[in-house]
């Protein structure tokens, strides 16, 4: 299993030798942060993504698009959890 974030809070603890027994099954957890550390790897980073992106090979799921006007209902909505995807802001 890998997690990917943590909107919803932190897993539960699961026991190491639960997965073990199981079949040898593994758990890991992601982060860009390590990776992007260095300005001129961040930069190289997000050019790869944007090109994967204009390929076709990474798909963005863009769950709303809210004026900043609308600000407020945009916490609101996140919060509440009623957007799936990523939230676009504009001016």
């Amino acid at each position: 299993m890998v997690s990917f974030g943590a909107a919803s809070g932190a897993p539960p603890a699961i026991d190491p030798g639960l997965l073990r027994a199981k079949g040898e099954l593994y758990l890991t957890s992601t982060s860009i942060f390590p990776r992007d550390a260095d300005p001129q790897d961040l930069q190289a980073n997000a050019a790869d993504l944007f090109d994967a992106t204009a390929r076709g090979h990474v798909a963005v799921d863009i769950g709303a698009r809210f004026a900043l006007a609308d600000i407020v209902e945009v916490h609101r909505a996140a919060e509440a959890r009623r957007i799936e995807g990523a939230i676009l802001i504009t001016p």
